[in-house]
């Protein structure tokens, strides 16, 4: 059939059309089968990837067939793993997007880690998603019963030999352990600081930051007594320009500190390295040249998944940057062994005791304990004191850092002693305290006895204790009268929960007119806490608190007093 000019012009234009369409439809079926995710045979591939052409691989990326149920957010875990022994040899992880039904995901792990674990493959590669709820308003929210589902798929890659991976270059090295220092300057046997030196080789030279750390060195309720919480920091990040060669890293911690911490046992210290960057300002009017420097930061963003020959959706563990390089050593630290901070007042070392006998009947009212201070602030003092039998404690070092049990606890006694006078301020004093003869009658003990003697100053912040062991006495050398007008009911210590304790009396059996002080004293000294109230603290390290309970009467004089461990 003839068909005019105009219709063979339309037909022509149609035909072209489906074939124009056809190509469409098989280019697009090529490119689904090449290139979309749930086209991969097998459900997993992995190579290695040299990014900038110098001949050993940055990255071991990993493209994994996954089937999820919903489309949305999903926190991604990587792992690469040592399958001989499960231990990861790196990880990465991540927030992502996710399309319902099954889609390849591709995970670029930072090879340099493998060659540092000197791993030799193959690896178990462990792919774990968490189905997390929407972060936008605009995304569909995840139903409630999916929430925090886990979905996890693993394979084994091909062997690899980790000499074959990119080494993290790096521009400062360390080359021997950290070592530590005890130093006593003026001989008199307490540390006046303790020194950590590392030895270091720098390759490149420039800017770097030094940093020393240790969480063992801050104590709840004392070290913030004096200082803000220090996260840990012992010192803040030191930037020092520094030459190619051989460097030592030394870190010097004052005694104070030392002290101050409560340190009895390991602590971890941790010495890092890392690259800084000097930045110089010039003052536009006068030309003033002014230095500043900040620390590099640790990881760059990663490369594009273009790059590792990845597509949408995917996750590649951040690029390390700069240099960071670090050491840790354990040592064994007591806070005791440094030289004690400024305090109000201080015992000379000077104790002595004797019997009192008020009344002239031949037999002694009181064991009277005499000690000698250097007062450097006038004001009032609380002076305390506990009479142990003999052996209570190993040694009289010892009982000064410790607080034992209720058992062997003979008798007590506290005053308040005021100095307000500037004459006696940097002189020699001493200040006394009266046991009662009765009480130690009733406890039925005989004497020698082992004394220890605290005393608080009224701004409550750190106290001095000293202890002393008694001449030997016979309980018949002691009245029968005299005993303590009043007692302090039983004290009660509770830990609701770890960490936290709770220090509480009766009040219906507290005696009339009298008021009862509650001090919670750190072995060291430091006053932490006053009052009833909760107490926190590390419980690793409750047992070195004591709990210092003053009753107290009418005219502030001292009626009775216990001191008890925090913690058993």
């Amino acid at each position: 059939m003839t068909k005019d000019p105009a219709s063979r012009r339309a037909t022509v234009i149609l035909f072209s059309l489906c074939v124009i369409a056809a190509s469409a439809i098989a280019g697009a079926a090529a490119y689904r089968y090449l290139f979309w995710g749930n086209q991969l045979p097998g459900g997993f591939a992995v190579s290695a990837v040299d990014v900038d052409g110098e001949g050993s691989p940055e990255y071991l990326v990993a493209k994994t067939l996954v089937d999820l149920p919903e489309s949305g957010d999903y926190t991604v875990v990587g792992v690469l793993a040592n399958p001989a022994t499960g231990a990861a040899i790196t990880t990465t992880s991540g927030r992502v997007e996710m399309d319902r039904g099954a889609d390849v995901f591709g995970i670029g792990f930072w090879a340099p880690e493998i060659r540092k674990a000197q791993v030799s493959g193959p690896y178990a590669v462990r792919l774990t998603f968490i189905r997390e709820q929407s972060d936008s308003l605009f995304e569909r929210p995840a139903s409630a019963d999916m929430v925090g589902r886990v979905y996890q798929w693993s394979h084994a890659t091909p062997a690899y030999d980790w000499r074959t991976f990119q080494d993290q270059p790096s521009a400062v090295t360390i080359s021997g352990p950290v070592t530590s220092e005890k130093r006593d300057f003026d001989g008199d046997g307490l540390a006046d600081a303790y020194t950590l030196s590392l030895p270091i080789s720098v390759q490149k030279a420039g800017v770097y930051v030094l940093r020393a750390e240790s969480k063992g060195l801050s104590l709840p309720g004392v070290t913030d007594r004096f200082v803000p919480a220090p996260q840990g920091g012992l010192s803040g990040p030191r930037f020092e320009q520094l030459s190619p060669g051989a460097q030592t890293f030394n870190v010097e911690v004052s005694s104070d500190q030392m002290y101050l911490s409560g340190a009895n046992g390991p602590i971890d210290f941790q010495l890092i390295i890392s690259s800084g960057t000097e930045t110089v300002t010039t003052h536009p009017c006068c030309g003033t040249q002014n230095p500043s420097f900040s620390e590099d930061p640790a990881f760059a963003p990663p490369p594009d998944g273009s790059v590792l020959g990845l597509r949408s959706p995917y996750l590649i563990a951040p690029t390390p940057i700069g240099v960071q390089a670090q050491a840790t050593l354990t040592d064994v630290v007591h806070w005791y062994d440094y030289k004690a901070p400024w305090m109000p007042i201080g015992f000379t070392g000077g104790v002595r005791d004797h019997g009192t006998d008020t009344d002239g009947n031949g037999k002694f009212d009181y064991l009277t304990v005499e000690a000698d201070v250097n007062v450097h602030a006038i004001g009032s003092y609380d002076l305390s004191g506990t009479v142990y039998a003999a052996g209570s404690a190993p040694s009289e070092q010892v009982l000064m850092r410790s607080t034992p049990a209720g058992s062997h606890v003979v008798t007590t006694a506290w005053t308040r002693v005021m100095f307000n006078d500037w004459s006696q301020i940097d002189t020699p004093q001493t200040v006394r305290l009266d046991f009662a003869g009765a009480e130690l009658r009733n406890a039925g003990i005989n004497g020698p006895y082992d004394v220890k003697l605290r005393i608080v100053p009224a701004n409550v912040v750190i106290d001095p204790v000293v202890a002393h062991a008694t001449a030997a006495y016979d309980l018949a050398q002691f009245d029968s009268t005299g005993a303590k007008a009043a007692r302090l009911p039983a004290v009660a210590i509770t830990s609701p929960e770890a960490g936290v304790y709770r220090v509480s009396v009766d009040p219906s059996l507290v005696p009339s007119g009298t008021t009862v002080m509650v001090r919670i004293i750190h072995a060291n000294g430091v006053v932490a806490s006053e009052g009833f109230g909760p107490f926190r603290t590390d419980a690793a390290r409750a047992i070195d608190f004591a709990v210092a309970v003053y009753l107290m009467g009418p005219a502030g004089q001292g009626v009775d007093y216990i001191e008890l461990p925090l913690a058993a």
